[in-house]
């Protein structure tokens, strides 16, 4: 097998000559600029899995303006570039293209397909509507992040890397809602991030980074051999629920009670059990009703749409609007082509133009491939969601082999995945970087599995 080092002497020529050009010419910012970005390269050929840190934290994150670069020279794209070329070079050299073959990389280029095609037949907004067409960065949004998820599978090849990386992702949770704590009073009494993950601006969106840093919390917690360690990773297990139960969001709430559900189920039911999960949410209760806001109680609590109490009453009203989007989508839907959908980025302006004036998006992730890529498009997702649910539901029984997958990070992504389908009932999360996540996660779980388990027969 050549391996990808080879280059590196080149780089590392490249790099003295620039050194020395420096010297000569004197210390120039564009010069130091280069300079760094040749060292960067040198690394990331080498260490491409630290690139893919990197990679995941600018999906992430919004990251300062002077970083963001000009035109197409941003850093995703300098990292997308730099990774192309390093995997087409080892998958040349190697003969091995195997990342095609994988289902769920087949299933999203043909959700790639089916988006471009229903573009293709799309109407086009008149000019005066153009600010509200989203066809071009929903298009990039979905590409550059398969585009992650296809770097990712080939670049993070061991279970260190793996942990790293899903540590990393929780570490990113945390910091978000901690800020969501910290944040100065902006007149909106719903928690949202004011750092850390950009799209947790949003409360609903908040609410279900900290559920899904719950659930990374307690399966961690599962497999920690201290008393000490187990009673820290609740405790972080309480303080995210905790943010999560001050967005004051409903659909949070629900989510909420689905992972409360999935718990009791891997429990099962014995006495004990029943009064430690009694204990815990008799404190976790008192907790919340000490430290959260009455509005916010309210709010989250509105499924009484009659109430006239403050925070009911903008439920109330944020609920009827819901519900209006949903049906004004099904109608547009109905009223287009029923096989490809409107096109991605196109509902809003429909919407404005043709039906009710407004130009709110669908808030709900199901509706979203619906009208992007009509039934071929809700087909797929829903195929590639059932795949990446039976492959990690099948590791969870892998426990023969001399390598067993990680069993907290196994559950953490099968759990987040639900939760994922359930939050998409009522946000447009589907061009979001976490199924992608989720996704690469469980196709690097499998093929590590997979390997060592012949390493292990081979032996």
């Amino acid at each position: 097998m050549i391996r990808a080092r080879l280059p590196v002497p080149v780089l590392f020529l490249v790099l003295v000559s620039l050194g020395a050009a420096i010297a000569v010419l004197g210390v120039q910012t564009k010069m130091i600029v280069l300079l760094v970005a040749m060292v960067a390269v040198v690394f990331l050929w080498t260490k491409p899995e630290y690139g893919i840190f990197l990679f995941l934290l600018t999906f992430l994150f919004t990251y300062p303006d002077a970083l963001k670069g000009s035109g197409i020279f941003t850093i995703n794209n300098a990292l997308g570039a730099l990774f192309c070329a390093l995997l087409l070079y080892r998958a040349i050299h190697e003969n091995d293209f195997w990342f095609l073959k994988v289902p769920q990389v087949r299933l999203m280029l043909a959700i790639g397909a089916v988006l471009l095609i229903s573009t293709w037949f799309a109407r086009n907004p008149p000019d005066f509507l153009m600010e509200l067409d989203r066809t071009k960065r929903e298009l990039w949004d979905y590409f550059t992040q398969l585009a992650f998820l296809i770097f990712m599978i080939n670049f993070i090849k061991t279970e260190k890397h793996l942990k790293f990386i899903v540590g990393l992702f929780l570490v990113v949770i945390v910091m978000t809602g901690l800020s969501a704590l910290m944040v100065a009073d902006d007149g909106d009494y719903r928690a949202h991030a004011s750092f850390g993950i950009k799209a947790a601006g949003n409360s609903n969106r908040l609410g279900f980074y900290c559920l899904v840093g719950v659930a990374m919390f307690w399966y961690l917690g599962q497999e920690a051999e201290s008393r000490v360690r187990r009673g820290l990773l609740l405790a972080g297990s309480a303080l995210l629920l905790l943010v999560a139960i001050m967005t004051a969001s409903r659909s949070v709430l629900v989510t909420a009670l689905l992972f409360g559900c999935i718990l009791a189920v891997e429990a099962g039911i014995s006495p004990r059990r029943i009064v430690a999960t009694g204990l815990v949410i008799w404190l976790f209760s008192f907790l919340v009703l000490n430290a959260v806001p009455k509005q916010n109680l309210e709010r989250i609590t509105a499924f009484d749409v009659g109430s006239s109490l403050s925070g009911r009453s903008e439920a109330r009203s944020s609920a009827k609007g819901r519900l209006a989007v949903a049906k004004m989508a099904l109608q547009i839907y109905w009223d287009s082509n029923l096989l490809l959908g409107v096109g991605p980025g196109n509902f809003r302006w429909i919407r404005q133009l043709e039906y009710d004036l407004k130009r709110l998006s669908t808030h709900n992730g199901y509706l979203w491939a619906l009208l992007a890529g009509g039934l071929f498009g809700l087909g797929l997702y829903l195929l590639l969601f059932w795949v990446t649910w039976r492959d990690l539901r099948w590791m969870e029984r892998q426990r023969f082999a001399a390598w067993s997958p990680p069993v907290w990070i196994v559950k953490s992504m099968r759990t987040t995945l639900l939760l994922f389908l359930s939050i998409s009932m009522f946000a447009e999360v589907w061009l979001n970087i976490m199924p992608f996540f989720i996704i690469g996660t469980t196709i690097v779980l499998r093929r590590l599995y997979m390997k060592n388990s012949e390493r292990s027969v081979r032996a």
